[in-house]
């Protein structure tokens, strides 16, 4: 399957708990729906947080940026956009 030990045991608490699964992984996505877990974007969580006022548009894109340090992820300009577009 090749999923880490932590995306499993997050899935497995998603499953357990009925909560949604955030998650940015292709495999862990379709596996936790798969397994009948709801599964929400990291695109669509931050794109929330603008559009509800919880963040402005510039602490999101700074949230965006230590999320791809720390986590070594790439974003294509696609996926930024639809992120910070109405």
């Amino acid at each position: 399957m090749g999923l880490g030990r932590g995306e499993l045991e997050a899935i497995a608490y998603c499953k357990t708990e009925q909560c949604a699964f955030a998650t940015n992984d292709i495999k862990a996505r379709e596996f936790a729906k798969h397994e009948g877990i709801s599964v929400i974007s990291l695109q669509a969580i931050l794109k929330a947080l603008w559009k509800k006022k919880i963040k402005s548009k510039e602490e999101v894109g700074q949230i965006l940026k230590r999320i791809k340090e720390a986590d070594n992820l790439a974003v294509s300009r696609d996926v930024e956009r639809e992120i910070f577009e109405r």
